[in-house]
């Protein structure tokens, strides 16, 4: 995902708007595996099932179902962290998330999505470059949140096999000129 996308969604859910149906935000990490991250939530769920009022428990389990289904489908083997917005009722909301970076496993209920963690990710993953050279070729990847955004140089252009005509003094003298000023 890249910040543009990340950004746009943390703006949908800060901006949405609160109903009595609660909203269901919830991360986990996935650095070793799916089941343990599900089985670690389990406990904290039957929690917030008991603080909750009698019509509150109807779209808070529209939400839980609609995340679990979610979670069964699965995600890809590079996909390291998840967050998960659901609500059920009238005013229905959903939206996943999937990183290449681990976020906490947590969950959480209120009226408005939590979206600390998602704030947090995008602060505390700094957008970097790297590259990448050998004999044969240079690499330059830019990488934000865990993802190749993009990838600036993927050849290295050698000037002595130029077609046409090999390379000159005058032309060697101007490229080593070059990098000097």
């Amino acid at each position: 995902m890249d910040v543009q996308t990340l950004q746009k969604h943390l703006l949908t859910l800060a901006t949405i708007e609160a109903t009595d149906a609660p909203m269901v935000s919830c991360y986990l990490n996935l650095e070793t595996g799916l089941a343990p991250a599900w089985r670690a939530l389990d406990q904290r769920v039957r929690l917030l099932r008991k603080t909750l009022s009698a019509p509150q428990r109807g779209p808070f389990e529209q939400a839980l179902c609609r995340i679990d289904s979610r979670l069964k489908a699965g995600f890809g083997a590079e996909t390291l962290g998840v967050a998960i917005f659901a609500r059920g009722g009238e005013n229905e909301f959903f939206l996943d998330l999937a990183f290449r970076v681990p976020l906490p496993t947590w969950i959480a209920i209120d009226t408005t999505p939590n979206i600390y963690h998602l704030v947090e990710l995008k602060d505390t993953y700094d957008r970097y470059v790297v590259v990448l050279a050998n004999e044969r070729n240079t690499r330059i990847l830019e990488v934000h949140l865990g993802s190749v955004t993009e990838a600036v140089w993927t050849k290295r252009h050698d000037p002595r096999k130029r077609i046409g005509r090999g390379l000159s003094r005058k032309d060697h003298q101007g490229q080593r000129r070059e990098p000097n000023h």
